[in-house]
């Protein structure tokens, strides 16, 4: 994941991080990453986007 990607990401999704995740660490780990697995449909389109997208890189 570029530098750029990780940005887009977390600019997307950090008014959803706070809304449902927001009593977990700000980083990258399972925890944070299970949260947003559980409330993905709930997550803002932007966001759920930026998370497809991050997953797709992970794979390729």
């Amino acid at each position: 994941m570029s530098a750029d990607d990780k940005a887009a990401l977390q600019q997307q999704c950090m008014g959803d991080f706070t809304t449902f995740c927001g009593d977990m660490p700000l980083e990258d780990g399972p925890e944070t990453q299970a949260c947003f697995e559980k409330n993905m449909s709930k997550l803002s389109p932007g966001c759920q986007s930026a998370i497809q997208s991050y997953k797709q890189g992970k794979k390729g």
